[in-house]
Parts: structure tokens; sequence; C-alpha cells
């Protein structure tokens, strides 16, 4: 038995994208010090958000990451790139349904300058979409030389008459 003129109907909601946020903590630093990274990732869905690809956040050329954390469950966990030029979520890690997991490092840069760290749209790939871009700034200053200065009062003196150095 053929049947034919069936209809079916799908009703629903499509998947939201999640959504990423990045910040660096301070905002700025000194050559040698270091701000904590967080990539924040947001899912508004009824379930889980898991990645479909790792997400590879590339730094700035001059910003180094260490100790890579994460909140997200499942997949192969946080790491880094070579050199810590990268921070890594695995494939597979999951956002909470209604909620949000972190990906963490800290950065230092032995040079001064202001430093944009760009996610761009894409980079963060999940079985409910892919994420829009990010980015967040850190400034790194050079620290000064110390400066010293003296004088002397009063500053002319006849031979065995005091003055004092300060």
């Amino acid at each position: 038995t053929v049947v034919t003129g069936l209809t079916f109907t799908v009703t629903g909601t499509p998947p939201t994208a999640p959504a990423l946020d990045a910040a660096f903590s301070p905002g700025s630093i000194v050559t040698g010090g270091s701000s904590a990274l967080t990539l924040t990732l947001s899912n508004s869905n009824t379930l889980p958000a898991v990645l479909s690809a790792d997400f590879t956040d590339t730094l700035p050329s001059g910003l180094v990451a260490s100790n890579a954390a994460t909140t997200c469950t499942g997949g192969t966990g946080a790491s880094l790139g070579s050199g810590g030029n990268s921070l890594i979520l695995g494939n597979g890690a999951a956002i909470p349904a209604g909620g949000s997991c972190t990906l963490t490092a800290d950065v230092t840069s032995s040079a001064a300058g202001n430093y944009t760290n760009a996610i761009p749209a894409g980079a963060l790939q999940t079985n409910a979409g892919n994420a829009a871009a990010a980015s967040a700034a850190l400034t790194v200053t050079g620290i000064s030389a110390p400066t010293v200065t003296k004088s002397f009062a009063p500053a002319s003196i006849t031979t065995g008459a005091a003055s004092t150095l300060t």
C-alpha cells in the first residue's frame, strides 16, 4: 500500500548561536606584568551547545599566554598553542544550557604597546550555530627607569664651611 498526500509540519524555534565575550583584567599592565584573559561562552538555549571543532583564539604578536583553564565540561579541555601564542578549547566541550562557561589564561608581554585580541566571527563553532566576533584590548606600558636628584644647600661655600646634601 502506498500512502500519498501526507504533510508534516515541524514547529519550534531554531537554536540561537552562542555568544562570545572577551576581556582582559586588568586592562593595562607594565612590561613583564600579567593580565587575566577571560573568554566567556554563553548559551541561551534549553540544551547545551557543544563545540563541533576546536575553538582557537590566536593572540596578537607580542602577547604570550600561560596557565590555560576552562569551566566548560567535556571535550579535551583547555590548552595553549605553540609558544603560548594561542588559547584552545577542544572539540566536544559543552556550553551549559541557559548558562555560560569560561576559557582563561594569564597573558604577558615584554614589549610596550596597545594590543587588540580580535576573535573573528565563526571561530567558535557549535551544534547551535557559530558565535559572532569578539575582541578585548590590553595596554602594556614600559617601566620607567628611576630618577635621582640631589642638591647642596647652600650651593656655594668657603673652605671649611658646611653644606647639606639632599
